[in-house]
């Protein structure tokens, strides 16, 4: 696959197309496929729908950051002068704390992960049984 810029790939997917036009550019194949039935054009409308969003937001932040970049790069200065300025011992428990909030975010995931993953079993046999 080709490597596209955000812009290629606005432009080539007719993002900017909404409403009727949106639907008659996807009903025509435009999206890569024909779909067959409404169900179908209704999902690559939403997933386009999401996609247009992401889009909008990534444009949005990199605006963003263009405008605001020196003061951003000047309060990182002003963040790492100062965390370097600590005495080591310091350092070393701010970077202990940041890795236990890592670790405890990783295992709440992994968690959270498996939870759903065990539930999705329970409905998936659940459902099988009742079949």
């Amino acid at each position: 696959m080709p490597g596209y810029t955000d812009e290629e790939r606005y432009r080539d997917g007719r993002y900017d197309l909404t409403g009727d036009e949106e639907r008659k550019f996807i009903e025509e194949g435009g999206a890569g496929w024909v779909p067959g039935t409404e169900g179908d054009v209704l999902l690559i409308l939403r997933i386009r729908a999401e996609a247009r969003r992401k889009m909008k937001k990534r444009q949005a932040s990199r605006e963003y950051y263009q405008r605001s970049r020196e003061r951003l790069l000047e309060i990182a200065h002003e963040h790492n002068a100062r965390f370097d300025a600590l005495p080591e011992d310091e350092k070393e428990t701010i970077r202990e704390n940041h890795r236990w909030a890592q670790r405890s975010y990783h295992e709440w995931k992994r968690a959270e992960l498996a939870k759903k993953a065990r539930e999705a079993r329970l409905q998936k046999k659940a459902q099988s049984r009742n079949a």
